[in-house]
């Protein structure tokens, strides 16, 4: 199996998956200015799921917002298992909705025409 295969097998599996755990320790890798871009989130927003984050990923508050109700406040066990627990019992409801809204206003930012819109701004701004 190619490294292509192995990675769509993959992605085609956490595709079913309606929740996504997007918890990881904070590290710094030398080689990338600042820390790991937040793909976990951009993967989940693409599939139409929500994600459980923490307030201390660099990208989460910019791109999700303060108010996005699965964030937990740190990477604190109990902290997590709480938004966890908030999550199972708001799922399908009234902030389970909010939080999908606020994934699907990231995957448009991501979308390939968003990214190419951008692209095309920067150009003509370098460019005029």
């Amino acid at each position: 199996m190619t490294t292509s295969t192995k990675f769509a097998s993959g992605f085609n599996a956490v595709a079913g998956y309606n929740f996504h755990y997007g918890i990881r320790r904070i590290v710094e890798y030398p080689h990338i200015r600042g820390r790991k871009p937040f793909t976990k989130a951009f993967t989940a927003a693409v599939l139409g799921a929500n994600v459980l984050t923490h307030s201390d990923e660099d990208d989460a508050l910019p791109l999700l917002g303060p108010d996005y109700p699965y964030m937990a406040r740190s990477t604190d066990h109990d902290e997590i298992i709480a938004t966890m627990k908030k999550a199972r019992a708001t799922f399908g409801g009234p902030i389970w909705q909010k939080a999908i809204q606020d994934m699907q206003r990231l995957a448009e930012m991501v979308s390939f025409d968003a990214q190419a819109a951008e692209l095309d701004r920067i150009l003509r701004y370098l460019l005029s």
